[in-house]
């Protein structure tokens, strides 16, 4: 979907909040364009197309990188303001929009990088309520899933303690981001049965979801 859609499907299902209850960190290209083409155009005339590409995806993810920590330390110093009673308002929580051209530079890194902007968006994700994720591949839905599932290291990692994942979806784009969580679930719709030969559970429609987790979840939970 376009941002300004899957910003408005985040607030129909309460995912997202207003502005005045939620601030949102938009990241788009346009947080990097501008260091990508300074990279690009300092190889000078000689530099050929593969050498150009590089040193722009180099600098678009030291910029994300930077984005992502600029607001992490922001919003930990307003926590922490807040919790030490320096009669600092409480900070709004926080929702994460990002689109996949910044996913894919922050996502995939080079050889032998330890991937820091991929820690970096992960310490970021933590910190807010929401992320929505708009102009996705079917890859880097999956490559989410991993990034909470297995960390900034995915998918070597141990990811984030006490969690678990779940991915829902009804389409065969779904199917990679299904096969990456710790449970995947499939919708039985329209758009055919990938989804749902895919997954562990299959349902009828969404609205199900509820009674799977809260009541049959919880009661095999219990047993």
């Amino acid at each position: 979907d376009k941002r300004e859609t899957a910003i408005n499907i985040g607030v129909a299902c309460r995912l997202v909040e207003p502005p005045d209850t939620m601030a949102q960190i938009v990241v788009d290209a346009a947080v990097y364009r501008d260091a990508a083409e300074r990279a690009s155009s300092s190889l000078g005339p000689d530099a050929d197309k593969r050498a150009r590409r590089g040193a722009a995806d180099a600098a678009s993810r030291e910029t994300l990188q930077g984005v992502f920590e600029r607001e992490t330390r922001s919003l930990s110093e307003a926590v922490g303001a807040y919790r030490s009673g320096d009669a600092a308002p409480p900070p709004l929580p926080r929702a994460l929009i990002v689109d996949g051209e910044a996913l894919r530079h922050a996502l995939e890194a080079d050889a032998g990088d330890d991937a820091p902007c991929r820690r970096a968006l992960l310490d970021l994700a933590k910190h807010c309520k929401a992320v929505v994720a708009c102009r996705v591949s079917p890859v880097q839905k999956r490559q989410l899933v991993e990034l909470v599932r297995f960390g900034g290291d995915a998918p070597a990692g141990p990811g984030v303690p006490g969690r678990r994942t779940l991915s829902i979806g009804d389409g065969a784009n779904d199917v990679p981001m299904i096969q990456g969580a710790h449970v995947g679930v499939g919708i039985s719709g329209q758009e055919g049965l990938q989804a749902v030969n895919n997954a562990d559970y299959a349902i009828a429609q969404f609205r199900f979801l509820a009674p799977l987790l809260l009541v049959h979840g919880r009661s095999n939970y219990r047993r």
